[in-house]
Protein backbone atom coordinates (compact mmCIF):
# COMPACT_ATOMS: atom_id res chain seq x y z
CA UNK A 1 0.00 0.00 0.00
CA UNK A 2 3.09 2.25 1.02
CA UNK A 3 4.60 1.63 -2.05
CA UNK A 4 1.47 2.47 -4.36
CA UNK A 5 1.00 5.51 -2.61
CA UNK A 6 4.74 7.13 -3.14
CA UNK A 7 4.58 6.06 -6.63
CA UNK A 8 1.05 7.87 -6.66
CA UNK A 9 2.62 10.92 -5.19
CA UNK A 10 5.85 11.00 -7.41
CA UNK A 11 4.34 10.85 -10.37
CA UNK A 12 1.75 13.44 -10.00
CA UNK A 13 4.61 15.83 -8.70
CA UNK A 14 5.67 15.41 -12.58
CA UNK A 15 1.90 15.60 -14.13
CA UNK A 16 1.27 12.17 -14.75
CA UNK A 17 -0.11 9.10 -13.22
CA UNK A 18 0.76 5.94 -14.71
CA UNK A 19 -1.74 3.02 -14.57
CA UNK A 20 -0.83 -0.49 -16.46
CA UNK A 21 1.24 1.80 -18.98
CA UNK A 22 -1.24 4.50 -19.81
CA UNK A 23 -0.78 7.68 -18.57
CA UNK A 24 -3.12 9.89 -16.72
CA UNK A 25 -3.48 13.53 -17.00
CA UNK A 26 -2.73 14.34 -12.86
CA UNK A 27 -0.79 16.74 -10.95
CA UNK A 28 -0.61 17.27 -7.70
CA UNK A 29 1.68 18.34 -5.13
CA UNK A 30 2.40 15.91 -1.62
CA UNK A 31 3.30 17.27 2.09
CA UNK A 32 3.62 14.32 4.23
CA UNK A 33 4.33 16.17 7.62
CA UNK A 34 7.07 14.97 9.75
CA UNK A 35 8.67 13.02 6.85
CA UNK A 36 8.97 14.34 3.07
CA UNK A 37 7.89 16.88 0.52
CA UNK A 38 6.79 16.28 -3.17
CA UNK A 39 6.44 20.03 -4.81
CA UNK A 40 6.31 21.09 -8.43
CA UNK A 41 6.04 24.82 -8.73
CA UNK A 42 4.02 24.30 -11.75
CA UNK A 43 0.97 22.45 -9.56
CA UNK A 44 -1.48 24.88 -7.74
CA UNK A 45 -2.76 21.42 -5.69
CA UNK A 46 -1.86 19.62 -3.17
CA UNK A 47 -2.25 16.87 -0.58
CA UNK A 48 -1.55 16.84 3.32
CA UNK A 49 -1.00 14.05 4.68
CA UNK A 50 -0.79 14.96 8.35
CA UNK A 51 -0.66 11.37 10.45
CA UNK A 52 1.39 8.74 7.56
CA UNK A 53 0.20 5.84 9.72
CA UNK A 54 -3.03 6.41 10.27
CA UNK A 55 -3.41 6.83 6.06
CA UNK A 56 -2.11 3.93 5.39
CA UNK A 57 -4.28 2.36 7.96
CA UNK A 58 -7.36 3.90 6.70
CA UNK A 59 -6.13 3.34 3.01
CA UNK A 60 -6.03 -0.40 3.59
CA UNK A 61 -9.43 -0.80 4.54
CA UNK A 62 -10.84 1.42 1.63
CA UNK A 63 -8.77 -0.80 -0.56
CA UNK A 64 -10.30 -4.18 0.46
CA UNK A 65 -13.75 -2.84 0.46
CA UNK A 66 -13.45 -1.40 -2.95
CA UNK A 67 -11.76 -4.36 -4.36
CA UNK A 68 -15.12 -6.35 -4.39
CA UNK A 69 -15.88 -3.54 -6.93
CA UNK A 70 -17.14 -5.25 -10.25
CA UNK A 71 -16.77 -1.99 -12.39
CA UNK A 72 -12.64 -2.41 -11.57
CA UNK A 73 -11.40 -2.44 -15.35
CA UNK A 74 -10.38 -6.65 -15.75
CA UNK A 75 -7.38 -5.82 -17.76
CA UNK A 76 -5.39 -4.51 -14.09
CA UNK A 77 -2.96 -6.78 -12.14
CA UNK A 78 -3.18 -6.32 -8.45
CA UNK A 79 -0.90 -4.02 -8.20
CA UNK A 80 -2.34 -1.29 -10.90
CA UNK A 81 -6.00 -2.18 -9.36
CA UNK A 82 -4.72 -0.50 -5.98
CA UNK A 83 -2.91 2.49 -7.63
CA UNK A 84 -6.49 2.82 -9.44
CA UNK A 85 -8.11 2.94 -6.77
CA UNK A 86 -6.27 4.86 -4.52
CA UNK A 87 -5.78 7.69 -7.72
CA UNK A 88 -9.33 8.02 -7.98
CA UNK A 89 -9.89 8.37 -4.17
CA UNK A 90 -7.80 11.67 -4.56
CA UNK A 91 -8.54 12.45 -7.81
CA UNK A 92 -12.57 12.70 -6.35
CA UNK A 93 -11.37 15.20 -3.08
CA UNK A 94 -12.35 18.38 -2.86
CA UNK A 95 -9.89 20.72 -1.76
CA UNK A 96 -10.37 20.72 1.98
CA UNK A 97 -10.67 17.11 1.78
CA UNK A 98 -7.35 17.34 0.15
CA UNK A 99 -6.10 19.16 3.52
CA UNK A 100 -7.83 16.33 5.66
CA UNK A 101 -7.14 13.05 4.30
CA UNK A 102 -7.74 10.92 6.86
CA UNK A 103 -11.61 12.15 7.54
CA UNK A 104 -12.02 12.06 3.88
CA UNK A 105 -11.02 8.17 3.56
CA UNK A 106 -13.13 7.39 6.43
CA UNK A 107 -16.17 9.13 4.63
CA UNK A 108 -15.43 7.04 1.77
CA UNK A 109 -15.48 4.06 3.49
CA UNK A 110 -18.97 4.76 5.31
CA UNK A 111 -20.34 5.83 2.07
CA UNK A 112 -19.11 2.13 0.85
CA UNK A 113 -20.43 0.48 4.02
CA UNK A 114 -23.73 2.14 4.14
CA UNK A 115 -27.07 0.68 4.04
CA UNK A 116 -29.50 3.34 4.28
CA UNK A 117 -30.82 2.50 0.40
CA UNK A 118 -30.63 -0.85 0.74
CA UNK A 119 -34.33 -1.99 0.14
CA UNK A 120 -33.74 -0.33 -3.44
CA UNK A 121 -31.00 -2.70 -4.42
CA UNK A 122 -33.37 -4.62 -6.23
CA UNK A 123 -35.85 -2.12 -7.84
CA UNK A 124 -39.30 -0.93 -6.43
CA UNK A 125 -41.88 0.84 -7.97
CA UNK A 126 -44.26 3.06 -6.34
CA UNK A 127 -47.52 3.73 -8.03
CA UNK A 128 -48.38 6.77 -8.81
CA UNK A 129 -52.09 7.78 -10.05
CA UNK A 130 -53.80 11.01 -9.41
CA UNK A 131 -51.40 13.18 -11.49
CA UNK A 132 -49.22 10.91 -13.59
CA UNK A 133 -51.55 8.97 -15.68
CA UNK A 134 -51.40 5.39 -14.01
CA UNK A 135 -48.00 5.42 -13.85
CA UNK A 136 -45.42 4.06 -11.36
CA UNK A 137 -42.10 5.81 -10.21
CA UNK A 138 -38.97 3.17 -10.32
CA UNK A 139 -36.42 3.44 -7.80
CA UNK A 140 -33.13 1.65 -7.94
CA UNK A 141 -29.54 1.39 -5.86
CA UNK A 142 -26.63 1.04 -8.31
CA UNK A 143 -22.67 0.77 -7.52
CA UNK A 144 -20.79 3.30 -9.01
CA UNK A 145 -17.48 2.59 -10.62
CA UNK A 146 -14.56 3.27 -8.29
CA UNK A 147 -13.85 6.71 -10.79
CA UNK A 148 -16.95 8.31 -10.15
CA UNK A 149 -17.29 10.97 -7.14
CA UNK A 150 -19.16 8.51 -5.27
CA UNK A 151 -19.96 4.49 -5.07
CA UNK A 152 -23.76 5.08 -4.97
CA UNK A 153 -26.22 6.28 -7.47
CA UNK A 154 -30.16 6.03 -7.42
CA UNK A 155 -31.40 5.63 -10.64
CA UNK A 156 -35.00 7.10 -10.78
CA UNK A 157 -37.84 6.45 -13.85
CA UNK A 158 -41.40 6.77 -14.35
CA UNK A 159 -43.19 4.23 -16.58
CA UNK A 160 -46.37 2.88 -17.75
CA UNK A 161 -47.83 0.68 -15.37
CA UNK A 162 -49.16 -1.78 -17.72
CA UNK A 163 -46.09 -1.70 -19.79
CA UNK A 164 -42.43 -0.36 -18.29
CA UNK A 165 -41.44 -0.01 -21.88
CA UNK A 166 -43.02 3.06 -22.25
CA UNK A 167 -41.00 5.03 -20.16
CA UNK A 168 -39.30 8.18 -19.08
CA UNK A 169 -35.74 8.16 -17.32
CA UNK A 170 -35.19 11.06 -14.56
CA UNK A 171 -32.15 12.19 -13.58
CA UNK A 172 -30.01 10.12 -11.56
CA UNK A 173 -28.83 11.02 -8.00
CA UNK A 174 -24.94 10.86 -7.16
CA UNK A 175 -24.57 10.74 -3.63
CA UNK A 176 -23.18 9.47 -0.65
CA UNK A 177 -24.01 9.27 2.97
CA UNK A 178 -22.38 9.04 6.59
CA UNK A 179 -24.35 8.77 9.80
CA UNK A 180 -27.23 11.20 9.18
CA UNK A 181 -25.42 13.80 6.54
CA UNK A 182 -25.98 13.04 2.85
CA UNK A 183 -23.25 14.38 0.36
CA UNK A 184 -24.78 14.99 -2.87
CA UNK A 185 -22.35 15.39 -5.77
CA UNK A 186 -24.37 15.35 -8.71
CA UNK A 187 -27.78 15.33 -11.14
CA UNK A 188 -27.11 13.52 -14.16
CA UNK A 189 -29.08 12.63 -17.00
CA UNK A 190 -28.84 9.09 -18.63
CA UNK A 191 -27.47 8.87 -22.10
CA UNK A 192 -30.30 9.29 -24.83
CA UNK A 193 -30.94 6.00 -26.32
CA UNK A 194 -31.57 6.07 -30.15
CA UNK A 195 -33.79 3.03 -30.06
CA UNK A 196 -37.15 4.49 -28.20
CA UNK A 197 -40.15 3.34 -29.16
CA UNK A 198 -43.06 5.81 -30.40
CA UNK A 199 -45.18 5.12 -27.51
CA UNK A 200 -41.70 6.11 -25.27
CA UNK A 201 -41.74 9.38 -26.98
CA UNK A 202 -45.12 10.18 -26.90
CA UNK A 203 -45.03 9.44 -22.89
CA UNK A 204 -42.00 11.21 -22.79
CA UNK A 205 -44.14 14.18 -24.21
CA UNK A 206 -46.45 13.92 -21.53
CA UNK A 207 -44.70 13.88 -18.75
CA UNK A 208 -42.30 16.88 -19.75
CA UNK A 209 -45.62 19.23 -20.32
CA UNK A 210 -46.95 17.51 -16.81
CA UNK A 211 -43.45 18.42 -15.19
CA UNK A 212 -44.13 22.18 -16.34
CA UNK A 213 -46.46 22.56 -13.85
CA UNK A 214 -43.89 22.86 -11.52
CA UNK A 215 -43.44 26.21 -12.36
CA UNK A 216 -47.29 27.05 -11.60
CA UNK A 217 -46.52 28.52 -8.67
CA UNK A 218 -43.27 30.16 -8.97
CA UNK A 219 -42.37 33.78 -9.02
CA UNK A 220 -39.22 35.59 -10.37
CA UNK A 221 -37.98 36.56 -6.93
CA UNK A 222 -35.09 38.96 -6.37
CA UNK A 223 -33.93 36.50 -3.18
CA UNK A 224 -33.72 34.02 -5.69
CA UNK A 225 -31.67 34.98 -7.85
CA UNK A 226 -27.77 34.09 -8.80
CA UNK A 227 -27.22 37.28 -10.88
CA UNK A 228 -29.05 39.78 -12.72
CA UNK A 229 -30.27 37.23 -15.47
CA UNK A 230 -31.07 33.42 -13.94
CA UNK A 231 -33.36 33.65 -10.92
CA UNK A 232 -34.84 29.91 -9.50
CA UNK A 233 -37.36 29.23 -12.63
CA UNK A 234 -34.61 28.37 -14.85
CA UNK A 235 -33.86 24.75 -14.08
CA UNK A 236 -34.80 21.71 -15.64
CA UNK A 237 -37.81 20.82 -14.21
CA UNK A 238 -36.66 17.20 -14.33
CA UNK A 239 -34.00 18.07 -12.46
CA UNK A 240 -36.55 19.55 -9.59
CA UNK A 241 -38.84 16.41 -9.81
CA UNK A 242 -35.55 14.57 -9.45
CA UNK A 243 -33.84 16.00 -6.30
CA UNK A 244 -37.59 16.01 -4.64
CA UNK A 245 -37.89 12.61 -4.62
CA UNK A 246 -34.50 11.91 -2.97
CA UNK A 247 -35.28 14.54 -0.42
CA UNK A 248 -38.41 12.81 0.13
CA UNK A 249 -36.53 8.99 0.53
CA UNK A 250 -33.74 10.79 2.80
CA UNK A 251 -36.70 12.37 5.14
CA UNK A 252 -38.22 8.95 5.60
CA UNK A 253 -34.62 7.56 6.34
CA UNK A 254 -34.16 10.06 8.68
CA UNK A 255 -31.38 12.19 7.12
CA UNK A 256 -30.60 15.34 8.85
CA UNK A 257 -28.28 17.36 6.42
CA UNK A 258 -27.64 17.18 2.88
CA UNK A 259 -24.22 18.68 1.98
CA UNK A 260 -23.62 19.90 -1.62
CA UNK A 261 -20.11 19.03 -3.48
CA UNK A 262 -19.36 22.52 -5.47
CA UNK A 263 -15.98 21.42 -6.93
CA UNK A 264 -13.23 18.99 -7.10
CA UNK A 265 -10.11 20.46 -8.06
CA UNK A 266 -8.38 17.45 -9.16
CA UNK A 267 -11.16 16.46 -11.79
CA UNK A 268 -11.23 19.74 -13.11
CA UNK A 269 -7.59 20.21 -13.43
CA UNK A 270 -7.06 16.85 -15.43
CA UNK A 271 -9.36 17.66 -18.01
CA UNK A 272 -7.69 20.84 -18.70
CA UNK A 273 -4.40 19.56 -18.73
CA UNK A 274 -6.38 16.95 -21.35
CA UNK A 275 -7.14 19.83 -23.43
CA UNK A 276 -4.08 21.76 -23.27
CA UNK A 277 -2.55 19.17 -24.75
CA UNK A 278 -5.08 18.24 -27.52
CA UNK A 279 -5.54 19.96 -31.21
CA UNK A 280 -9.02 21.19 -30.24
CA UNK A 281 -7.36 22.79 -26.80
CA UNK A 282 -9.93 25.49 -27.06
CA UNK A 283 -13.14 23.68 -28.08
CA UNK A 284 -12.58 21.36 -25.43
CA UNK A 285 -11.42 23.93 -22.41
CA UNK A 286 -14.68 25.41 -23.20
CA UNK A 287 -16.66 22.29 -22.64
CA UNK A 288 -14.45 21.16 -19.39
CA UNK A 289 -16.04 24.73 -18.39
CA UNK A 290 -19.51 24.09 -18.96
CA UNK A 291 -19.14 20.48 -17.30
CA UNK A 292 -18.50 21.86 -14.14
CA UNK A 293 -20.88 24.90 -14.70
CA UNK A 294 -23.61 21.54 -15.25
CA UNK A 295 -22.47 20.20 -12.04
CA UNK A 296 -21.81 22.97 -9.60
CA UNK A 297 -24.05 26.04 -10.75
CA UNK A 298 -26.84 24.07 -12.04
CA UNK A 299 -27.06 21.63 -8.95
CA UNK A 300 -26.89 25.03 -6.78
CA UNK A 301 -29.73 26.32 -8.87
CA UNK A 302 -31.52 23.27 -8.20
CA UNK A 303 -31.33 22.79 -4.52
CA UNK A 304 -32.14 26.82 -4.34
CA UNK A 305 -35.53 26.16 -6.07
CA UNK A 306 -36.81 23.23 -4.75
CA UNK A 307 -36.27 25.08 -0.94
CA UNK A 308 -38.41 27.42 -2.53
CA UNK A 309 -41.09 25.04 -3.31
CA UNK A 310 -40.43 22.30 -0.22
CA UNK A 311 -40.16 23.79 2.52
CA UNK A 312 -38.59 20.37 4.55
CA UNK A 313 -35.78 21.98 2.92
CA UNK A 314 -33.84 24.59 4.66
CA UNK A 315 -30.58 26.03 3.50
CA UNK A 316 -28.29 26.79 6.02
CA UNK A 317 -25.26 28.15 3.91
CA UNK A 318 -24.08 28.35 0.49
CA UNK A 319 -20.73 27.47 -0.84
CA UNK A 320 -17.86 29.22 0.67
CA UNK A 321 -19.92 31.62 3.23
CA UNK A 322 -18.73 29.24 5.65
CA UNK A 323 -17.07 26.18 4.39
CA UNK A 324 -16.79 24.92 0.49
CA UNK A 325 -19.79 23.27 1.03
CA UNK A 326 -23.91 24.31 -0.02
CA UNK A 327 -25.37 22.99 3.39
CA UNK A 328 -29.08 22.47 3.73
CA UNK A 329 -31.15 20.83 6.73
CA UNK A 330 -33.96 18.56 6.38
CA UNK A 331 -36.73 18.85 8.47
CA UNK A 332 -39.87 15.85 9.25
CA UNK A 333 -42.27 18.06 7.52
CA UNK A 334 -44.13 15.95 4.97
CA UNK A 335 -47.07 18.51 4.16
CA UNK A 336 -44.84 21.45 3.20
CA UNK A 337 -44.81 21.22 -0.47
CA UNK A 338 -47.07 24.01 -2.81
CA UNK A 339 -47.24 21.79 -5.92
CA UNK A 340 -49.28 18.85 -6.18
CA UNK A 341 -46.72 16.86 -7.68
CA UNK A 342 -44.23 17.23 -5.49
CA UNK A 343 -46.93 16.30 -3.25
CA UNK A 344 -47.95 13.52 -4.48
CA UNK A 345 -44.87 11.80 -4.67
CA UNK A 346 -43.83 12.82 -1.54
CA UNK A 347 -47.08 11.50 0.13
CA UNK A 348 -46.45 8.08 -2.20
CA UNK A 349 -42.96 7.83 -0.50
CA UNK A 350 -44.06 8.09 2.81
CA UNK A 351 -46.54 5.55 2.55
CA UNK A 352 -44.04 3.18 0.72
CA UNK A 353 -41.57 3.45 3.42
CA UNK A 354 -44.62 2.97 6.59
CA UNK A 355 -45.79 -0.43 4.71
CA UNK A 356 -49.26 1.44 3.77
CA UNK A 357 -50.93 0.40 1.07
CA UNK A 358 -50.48 2.31 -1.96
Amino acid sequence: MKEELYEIIKEAKNGKIIISNDEWNISFNTIIENNNTFINEENDITLIIKDENKTLELLNEYIELSLNNNKIPKYLNDKDKIKYLITYLIVNASTEDLHNINDYIKRRINFIKDKTFEMFTQSKKIPLVMNFSNSNLIIQKEENSPSMETPNRIKLKLALSDDENVFYNLPSVYYGIDNDTCYLYALLNEKERKDINPMTKKYTSKINRLLFKLNSDVKDLDEYKIDDEENIKDVSMSFVFALNIFISILQNKGIKKLKIIPYLPLRYNSRNQAAKESDNKEELQIRNDNIQYNLTNKLIRTIRRLSYQNKALEIENLPYEIDEFLTANINNRTNSLDNMLLEETNRKINNYKEGKTI
